[in-house]
């Protein structure tokens, strides 16, 4: 690199590389050669960051002209560096292309100057390098001003005079905005449009500013500044919930918005409004609503029958007052706690009191009530079990307290037990039923075979003082040729259709007799109450009964002759079969025939139907003498109805004959058993029978053991409850 300071120009030679022509020429600013040129050889490329001259691309330099004073130059790849240079030409130098090597030569040239500018209005200079030629200057219009006219730059020319025109700056205009829409705003003053001029906008009543600005000014850049105002409509706050009111009505909380209220049911307006609006300023009309209790009359002036005021919380809505009886009295009528209401009155009606009395206590099962004073307070009732059964817990007297409670308990009345029979010895016997070991329950034994009944009771009942009746059985060896094992007999009805004479046939047959006699015969040889064929008593109820067209024929077939016959076994064949039947059974010796000892004695039964259309039903009538179909001794329904008769003194009872009730109801007799025993304490079970029994049958149950006895009992016995009616009943004894 080197330097020629002669003259007014500075020269600067860079070569490129180390290679140069001497040939080369290199031309001025005004096309004129320079043949001064000292030719500086430096090794290398120079760099194109520090080069003064612009880069020109490959293959166009020859396509620009050298501006004054610049020079272009190309820019190299690698180390291989390209040249352009200008050569004289008239008044523009062009640059040439050529490579690889070559050089760059800057020309100074003579200086020139250009006159000062006159001041531009609202616009400053903002940047100068000077009035020489090439030198510049540069304007800007002032804030919130913009050209119009002119030039912001210019340049002195090797003329002296200044390139372009002066700046004219004029005041930017905004946008009209009164063409803008505006929500629920109102402007209310403006200055123009002008740079710094202003617009001011007001919300219209009731409305507020959400978003935007109510004042805006105009701006350098011609737009407003802010954004345009949105107006909402006001709202007002939530109000406070109101005690003791609802709101009824609210269209909400806006602007002239109301919101409506009712005090609750039992209050009242006492301060405030009820209708409250929403105002411009956010704030609601009048002052919150105060709702207070109605308030209800004094009570304590009412008269009080037998109670007295115990608590009372007040006499606004809803409060109470609380009443109680005086001891020993409780609420007859009115009412003993009473509300205020709504309407500013109580509820109910006054107390009146009235003195304890207990509800009525259920019926106790297996006990009678022996004593009673009354059900108000302090009055007892008194409870005894009834026979047979004894208390296993509760009270046998109770008393009506004053909290209207009997005291104690219930009675609870069980049945007694009687010692079990299982670990008693017993003879040759076998116990072949048992229902228990409670009152009533019954143990049945049977002798073993070729044994007899010698002593005591095949079957005994649990009594009421837990003792069992009768004795254990004692059965011994059967030694009686009689009763053998092939005794039998059986009884045959059956109906012809002719008449018979007295006697028709009498044929022997093997250890057989047979007798026949027609229904008319028998009613005559019967008499007006029995008759004995074969030592058999036939009852004229049992005639009576053998009825219809057909007269029916009774056939009497037994094994021995010298056997008596069981008067139990001839009418179950009665009643079993009307029209034909056939009963077997065992004969039984006979022992003599006992007389009536029961006619007109003392009698009871266990409860007294009240009968109708003329019939009598005492216990009195079972020994009238009387069999008719409305004379007959009648229970109630029962499980388990019974009726007695005293004879007065002690016998040895043979057998009762019972005639049976001869109206339309006789079925009801299914089982049936004979007591006999000194008092209702000692009773023992001497026979029964099975049914079920028909309208008018006579029934014989013997007791083969002869108890001894002064009350003779009768006891019905069902599934479920039943009336018990005999029409008559007779008791044999000796």
């Amino acid at each position: 690199m080197g330097s020629d300071t002669s003259g007014l120009t500075t020269l600067v030679w860079l070569t490129v590389n180390v290679s140069y022509r001497r040939d080369w020429k290199m031309c001025d600013i005004n096309g004129n050669v320079y043949s001064e040129v000292e030719l500086v050889h430096e090794d290398g490329c120079f760099s194109s960051n520090i080069s003064p001259w612009s880069q020109a691309l490959v293959g166009k330099c020859a396509n620009h002209s050298c501006m004054e004073g610049y020079k272009f130059a190309l820019k190299g790849d690698g180390i291989t560096c390209k040249l352009a240079y200008c050569i004289g030409m008239p008044n523009v130098a062009t640059a040439l292309l050529h490579e690889p090597f070559g050089l760059y030569r800057d020309l100074g040239r003579e200086i020139v100057a250009c006159p000062d500018l006159a001041p531009v209005n609202f616009a400053t200079i903002t940047a100068e390098t000077g009035k020489n030629y090439q030198g510049t200057i540069t304007y800007a219009c002032n804030r919130g001003y913009e050209l119009m006219s002119g030039d912001l730059t210019r340049q002195c020319q090797d003329d002296k005079a200044w390139s372009g025109s002066p700046p004219v700056c004029e005041a930017v205009v905004c946008p009209d905005l009164r063409i803008e829409p505006i929500n629920f705003a109102t402007i209310t003053a403006e200055t123009g449009k002008n740079y710094q001029d202003t617009i001011t906008y007001a919300c219209n009543r009731g409305y507020e500013l959400k978003s935007g600005d109510l004042t805006r000014q105009c701006q350098d850049d011609k737009a407003w500044s802010g954004s345009p105002p949105v107006c909402e409509i006001v709202a007002c706050p939530d109000l406070a919930p109101v005690n003791f009111a609802t709101i009824t009505a609210e269209t909400g909380k806006n602007y002239q918005d109301t919101i409506t209220y009712a005090c609750n049911r039992g209050y009242e307006l006492k301060s405030g409004d009820l209708t409250r609006q929403c105002q411009d300023d956010k704030a609601w009309s009048g002052s919150p609503p105060v709702c207070e209790a109605v308030v209800c009359p004094d009570l304590r002036i009412e008269p009080i029958n037998f109670a007295t005021i115990t608590d009372k919380t007040g006499t606004s809505y809803k409060d109470k007052v609380t009443y109680a009886c005086i001891t020993n009295y409780v609420l007859k009528t009115g009412d003993l706690t009473r509300q205020c209401f709504a309407d500013k009155t109580w509820s109910g009606s006054p107390p009146v009191c009235k003195i304890v009395a207990c509800p009525d206590l259920t019926p106790v099962n297996f006990a009678t009530i022996t004593a009673e004073t009354g059900k108000n307070y302090q009055g007892t009732i008194t409870y005894a079990c009834n026979r047979g059964y004894e208390l296993k817990s509760g009270d046998l007297t109770r008393q009506c307290q004053d909290d209207k409670a009997w005291s104690g308990s219930p009675p609870v009345c069980e049945a007694v037990v009687c010692p079990d029979l299982r670990i008693e010895p017993i003879n040759f016997a076998t116990i072949t039923d048992k229902t228990g070991t409670s009152y009533k329950d019954k143990v049945t034994y049977a002798c073993i075979t070729n044994y007899v009944l010698k002593t005591g009771d095949l079957t005994r009942q649990c009594f009421a003082d837990k003792t069992w009746s009768g004795s254990p059985p004692v059965c011994s060896k059967n030694t009686e040729d009689i009763l053998t094992k092939n005794s039998q007999y059986h009884v045959t009805v059956t109906k012809k259709q002719t008449n018979f004479p007295k006697i028709t046939e009498y044929k022997k047959k093997t250890q057989s007799d047979i007798l026949e006699y027609n229904r008319d015969e028998l009613r005559s040889n019967c008499g007006a109450v029995k008759t004995e064929i074969f030592g058999i008593s036939i009852h004229e109820g049992v005639l009576n009964n053998l009825s219809g067209q057909k007269r029916p024929v009774l056939r009497l077939v037994r094994t021995d002759l010298s056997t008596g016959w069981s008067e139990a076994d001839l009418s179950s064949g009665w009643s079993n079969r009307l029209s034909t039947g056939l009963v077997w059974g065992r004969p039984v010796l006979r022992t003599g025939e006992g007389s009536i000892v029961s006619q007109i004695k003392k009698t009871g039964q266990s409860t007294i139907y009240d009968c109708e259309y003329g019939f009598v039903c005492g216990a009195e009538k079972g020994v009238d003498g009387i069999k008719e179909p409305k004379s007959m001794f009648h229970t109630r329904v029962e499980l388990e109805p019974f009726w007695w008769v005293n004879l007065g003194q002690v016998y040895k009872v043979q057998k009762v004959i019972s005639t049976n009730q001869m109206d339309n109801y006789g079925h009801r007799l299914t089982k049936m058993l004979l007591h006999v025993g000194i008092d209702t304490s000692r009773m023992n079970v001497c026979g029964q029978f099975i049914g079920p029994a028909v309208n008018g049958q006579v029934i014989v149950i013997r007791c083969n053991t002869l108890p001894e006895g002064q009350i003779v009992k009768l006891t019905s016995f069902h599934t479920a409850p039943e009336f018990f009616h005999l029409a008559e009943v007779e008791v044999y004894a000796v």
